[in-house]
């Protein structure tokens, strides 16, 4: 019988010991999301010249485009007041290259954002889209606007948009990449 006690209790104090470490995890987690602000993007182009009803979103080769941005905080805290801006470089990890970044907008300033609120941001700064030559030669394909926010010195990119093109250029993929930043707690 003392054999068989000992051969089960190993794995029962094991499941007990993982069991316990989860509730502390789960606590420790419910803790940590009370001070977090995530913040995500959806970068939008939009020709300078309106398009005709057979063109919407359609971007002719050397057209300029305006850059906006929806900021939102899907998080359960106020974000920071940050700085936000769009640029228009070479995808991760290589988005921090010497030559990635082809383009980039002004910096604006990002007020507080609650929680579940969004904000639209629009960019004075025009980018001109490429002949499909330019297109190839200069890798467009492998770059994106990428929205990127600044908060304390730190950078991160919280949305891109792709450009993809056949006899027009069109929005391709849009991603909200979502960035949670931990924030002092308040005692």
């Amino acid at each position: 019988m003392s054999i068989y006690y000992q051969h089960f209790s190993i794995p029962f104090l094991t499941a007990f010991c993982v069991f316990a470490n989860l509730c502390t995890v789960s606590t420790t987690s419910a803790h940590t999301m009370e001070k977090q602000a995530t913040m995500q993007a959806a970068i939008l182009a939009q020709p300078t010249i309106q398009p005709t009803q057979f063109q919407t979103d359609k971007i002719q080769p050397g057209q300029s485009v305006k850059i906006s941005l929806l900021a939102e905080n899907i998080g359960n805290t106020a974000s920071p007041a940050s700085k936000i801006f769009v640029r228009f470089a070479l995808a991760k990890p290589l988005d921090n290259e010497p030559s990635s970044v082809l383009f980039e907008t002004e910096a604006k300033e990002l007020p507080v954002i609650q929680p579940g609120n969004s904000l639209e941001i629009a960019f004075e700064k025009t980018h001109k889209w490429p002949s499909i030559s330019d297109f190839i030669r200069e890798d467009w394909g492998m770059r994106e606007y990428q929205a990127v926010i600044q908060v304390e010195g730190q950078q991160e990119i919280i949305g891109s948009l792709a450009v993809t093109f056949s006899a027009y250029y069109y929005p391709g993929i849009r991603k909200e990449l979502p960035f949670t930043f931990t924030l002092p707690s308040a005692n």
